[in-house]
C-alpha cells in the first residue's frame, strides 16, 4: 500500500502504544528537563512579588450637585458618568504622580539588598544577582547598538513603578481599583499609600482654582507690617518734635509771633526816636543850646525829662543874666558851663537809652526770628506728620480690605474644597 492510500482511521491503539514506548526515553528527558527548569525558575530565579490593593470611591461630581447657596428643595438628577471615573484613573496613574512619589520616598536611591547568611539562601541570592548582571549587560549592549535609549536611575525607577501599578475600573461601577506589585514584603503597601496620598493632593491642585487665601493673606501681612513701620515713624516724630496737638501748638506760635512782631515794632519806633534825638542833639550842641527845644519831649518823671527841665531853667537864668546890667562875664560863663554839663548829661542819657533800646530791639528781633523758625519747623513737621498720617490711613484701609478678602476667600476655599473632595479611599 502506498503512502497516498494511507488512511488515518486504520491506525490502531497498538500502533500508538508502540510509538510511545519507542519515544519514551526522549519524552522522559524532555519532561524532566522542563520540570527542572521550571523548578529552578520558581524557587531560584523568580523573585517573589507582593501585591497591595486599594479601592477609591468616586462620588458624585461637584458640577452635578446643587450649590450650597441655593435654598430651594429641588432634588438634583444624578446620572452615572464614566468619564469622571476615567479621569480619576488617569490622574492616579499619571507620570506626575509617580515622579512625586519617587522623589518623596527616594525610591531611586534604595540601598542594595544584603546577602543572606545561609548557604542555600546565599547561593540563590548569588544566582539572582548573576542573572540580574546578565540582564544589565544585555541592556547595555542593546543601548550601545541603538536599540534602546539610556535612562537615568530616576527615570528607570519611574518607568518600573508605572509598570508595577495597575489602575482600572469596571464599566458599571464608580470604584477605581489600584494594584501595586513590587518585590518588597513590607514596602509595597507603603509605596501604594504614598501614591494615594500624592494622588489626593494632586487632584486638589488640578481641580481647585488658584488659592487666593495665601495671596490676600500676604497682602494683608504686608499692609500690617508697613502700617506698623509708619505708626512707629509717627510716634518717633511726635516724640522728637514734641507734637501734642498741632492745631493748638500752631495757634499759640502764631499768637506769639504776632505779639513779638508788635513788640519789635514798638521798640523799633522808640529806638528810631532815640536815634533822631541824638542827631538833633548834635545840632543843639553846634548852636550853643539855643534851640535845645527841638529835642522834643521825654517821658514824665524820667531822668531826661528832669535834665530838660534843668536846661530850661539854665537858659532862663542866662537870659536874665545877659539882660541884667549888673551881671558880669564870669557869671555868664558859669551859667554856660552848667548848661554844657547838663547838656552832656542829657546826651549821655539819650545815648544810654538808645543803646538799651537797640539791645532790647535786637533781643525782640531774635525772639521773633526764633518764633518764625519754630513756626516754619512746625509747618515742616506738620507736613511730614500729615503725609505719614495719610499713608497710615491708606495702609489701614488696605489692611481692612485684605482682611475682609481673606475671610471671604477662606470661606470660598473651604466650600470649594468640600465640593471638590469627591473621592474617598475605601
Amino acid at each position: 500500500m502506498s503512502n497516498l492510500d494511507f488512511d488515518p482511521g486504520e491506525v490502531s491503539l497498538r500502533d500508538i502504544v508502540t510509538i510511545f514506548f519507542r519515544r519514551l526515553t526522549g519524552m522522559t528527558i524532555i519532561f524532566t528537563i522542563t520540570m527542572i527548569v521550571a523548578l529552578i525558575w520558581i524557587f531560584a530565579i523568580r523573585v517573589d512579588i507582593y501585591e497591595a490593593t486599594a479601592k477609591i470611591l468616586v462620588r458624585i461630581g461637584h458640577e452635578q450637585t446643587r450649590s450650597v447657596t441655593v435654598l430651594d428643595q429641588q432634588t438634583p438628577v444624578i446620572g452615572y458618568r464614566h468619564q469622571d471615573v476615567a479621569t480619576e484613573v488617569h490622574i492616579l496613574a499619571s507620570t506626575d504622580t509617580l515622579e512625586r512619589v519617587v522623589d518623596q520616598m527616594n525610591l531611586d536611591e534604595l540601598a542594595p539588598s544584603e546577602r543572606p547568611a545561609g548557604f542555600v539562601a546565599g547561593l540563590l541570592f548569588d544566582l539572582r544577582q548573576t542573572i540580574s548582571s546578565v540582564r544589565e549587560w544585555i541592556n547595555e549592549v542593546m543601548i550601545k547598538a541603538g536599540l534602546r535609549q539610556r535612562l537615568s536611575k530616576r527615570q528607570y525607577t519611574i518607568n518600573q513603578l508605572g509598570k508595577s501599578l495597575q489602575v482600572g475600573s469596571s464599566q458599571e461601577a464608580n470604584i477605581v481599583v489600584a494594584k501595586l506589585r513590587l518585590p518588597y514584603r513590607e514596602g509595597t503597601a507603603a509605596v501604594l499609600n504614598s501614591i494615594l496620598d500624592t494622588y489626593l493632593q494632586s487632584r486638589m491642585s488640578y481641580f481647585q482654582e488658584e488659592d487666593a487665601v495665601n495671596l490676600f493673606r500676604k497682602k494683608m501681612d504686608d499692609s500690617l507690617r508697613e502700617l506698623g513701620k509708619i505708626e512707629a515713624q509717627l510716634k518717633d516724630l511726635e516724640t522728637r518734635s514734641n507734637i501734642i496737638n498741632l492745631e493748638v501748638q500752631e495757634k499759640l506760635l502764631l499768637e506769639q509771633e504776632k505779639q513779638l512782631a508788635s513788640q519789635v515794632k514798638a521798640v523799633q519806633l522808640e529806638s528810631d526816636i532815640m536815634k533822631s534825638k541824638l542827631e538833633r542833639l548834635e545840632d543843639v550842641r553846634r548852636s550853643g543850646g539855643k534851640n535845645f527845644g527841638q529835642l522834643g519831649a521825654f517821658p514824665n518823671q524820667s531822668f531826661a525829662n528832669d535834665l530838660m527841665t534843668q536846661l530850661s531853667g539854665i537858659i532862663n537864668e542866662r537870659i536874665q543874666a545877659e539882660s541884667s546890667n549888673s551881671a558880669n562875664q564870669r557869671t555868664i560863663d558859669e551859667i554856660n558851663q552848667r548848661f554844657e554839663a547838663t547838656l552832656e548829661l542829657l546826651a549821655t542819657n539819650i545815648e544810654s537809652m538808645y543803646a538799651e533800646h537797640s539791645k532790647v530791639l535786637a533781643g525782640r528781633e531774635q525772639a521773633l526770628e526764633d518764633a518764625r523758625l519754630e513756626l516754619a519747623r512746625l509747618h515742616r513737621q506738620e507736613n511730614t506728620w500729615r503725609v505719614l498720617q495719610r499713608r497710615a490711613d491708606l495702609l489701614e484701609t488696605d489692611y481692612k480690605f485684605y482682611r475682609h478678602e481673606v475671610e471671604k476667600a477662606s470661606v470660598t476655599s473651604s466650600m470649594q474644597t468640600n465640593r471638590i473632595s469627591t473621592v474617598k479611599v475605601i
